[in-house]
């Protein structure tokens, strides 16, 4: 195979798992946003819940409507907590993927670097051969004048 195709078929390979980290983070963005909106609705009901623990304080509660309360509430809690940490997990995945996609990036991008190089050797070395071949015609060609006229200056 020849090294320029080794440089494409390396490239296209990069391109092909940025493509695919780039779907993944697609997935990870919208459940982080998902993940977001749940963890806000959990903050929101808490602040509503307590809210009406203490209008209901005020009003008078019973003791068993204030341990269902305070129970409601710590599973909550625990209900934020846990999505807090899916929260973190999954924005971590997205960070992990977008460093992923980046270093693919790189690659394509020092494959196409060294594509560019092989090219311009390439052209040099067909210009220097160009050349030389013009200038050995160019001394043929003053050798045979000079044999032709056979020093008639």
């Amino acid at each position: 195979m020849a090294p320029n195709q080794s440089f494409l078929m390396l490239q296209q390979l990069a391109e092909q798992r940025r493509d695919s980290w780039t779907r993944k983070l697609g997935v990870a963005l919208a459940q982080t946003q998902e993940s977001q909106d749940r963890l806000r609705l959990l903050v929101d009901y808490r602040a509503d819940y307590q809210g009406r623990l203490e209008r209901a304080a005020r009003g008078g509660i019973a003791g068993e409507g204030l341990r269902n309360y305070q129970a409601f509430l710590a599973n909550l809690e625990r209900a934020i907590e846990q999505q807090a940490r899916t929260l973190a997990d999954l924005q971590a995945d997205v960070s992990r993927l977008r460093a992923e996609i980046a270093n693919e990036q790189r690659q394509i991008e020092s494959y196409l670097v060294l594509q560019r190089r092989r090219a311009r050797t390439e052209t040099q070395r067909e210009h220097r051969r160009q050349q030389s071949q013009q200038d050995e015609f160019a001394t043929n060609s003053v050798i045979r004048l000079t044999r032709r006229g056979g020093g008639d200056d």
